[in-house]
C-alpha cells in the first residue's frame, strides 16, 4: 500500500506526514543513520514505520487538542488552525517543522527496534510519567541502549516535549 503523505490540506487519506525520502534526508541532517540506511534496504518496512511514527505524533498533539483541524474529515491531527506551539501563533495551514521532525525521528526510534504500540504498558522496559505541566513523556528504563538508541530515545521525548500546544497568549496548558 502506497504511503499517502499529508500536503497540507488536511487530506481525508492521509496516513504520513513525511515522504520516505524526506524523512530519511532530515535524519542524515540531524547525524542519525538506522532509518535512512532501512529507507534504501527496504522501503514498504520504511514506510510502516513512518505510519507508524505519525500514529504517535497524533497521540503528542491530540493530547492536548487545540486549534481547529482544516477539514472535518482530515484523517491526522495536523495541520490546525489557531495553533499555539511555544507561545506563538502556528501558520494554520502548514504542519508545524517540530511535528515533521519529531515524526522523522519516530521512524529513526523504530528502525532501532525502540518503539512501543501505541497503548501505554505493552513494553516493560517502557515508563510513562506525566510532570506538572500535564505532558506525557515516555522513556526507556532497564533497557541496556546503544549510544544511537540512547540518543534516538532521548531526542524523541525532548521533542515530544517541546510539542506541547499553548493557549493563546503563551500560557503553558
Amino acid at each position: 500500500m502506497a504511503l499517502i503523505v499529508e500536503d497540507n490540506t488536511g487530506r481525508p487519506d492521509a496516513d504520513s506526514y513525511l515522504e520516505v525520502a524526506a524523512a530519511a534526508a532530515r535524519l542524515v541532517a540531524l547525524g542519525f543513520a538506522a532509518f535512512p540506511a532501512l529507507a534504501t534496504a527496504d522501503a514498504a518496512k520504511a514506510e510502516a514505520f513512518l505510519r507508524r511514527s505519525t500514529i504517535r505524533v497524533d497521540e503528542v498533539v491530540n493530547a492536548y487538542p487545540r486549534g481547529v483541524p482544516l477539514n472535518v474529515d482530515q484523517a491526522l491531527a495536523l495541520p490546525r488552525s489557531g495553533l499555539f506551539i511555544q507561545g506563538r501563533l502556528a501558520d494554520g495551514d502548514v504542519v508545524p517543522r517540530l511535528a515533521l521532525d519529531l515524526c522523522a525521528i519516530g521512524a529513526e526510534v523504530e528502525a532501532l527496534g525502540l518503539a512501543t504500540a501505541s497503548t501505554p504498558g505493552t513494553d516493560s522496559n517502557i515508563k510513562r510519567i506525566r510532570r506538572a505541566s500535564g505532558a506525557e513523556v515516555e522513556f526507556f528504563a532497564g533497557a541496556k541502549l546503544s549510544e544511537a538508541q540512547r540518543e534516538a530515545s532521548d531526542t524523541w521525548s525532548r521533542m515530544a516535549v517541546e510539542l506541547r500546544f499553548d493557549a493563546p497568549g503563551g500560557l503553558p496548558i
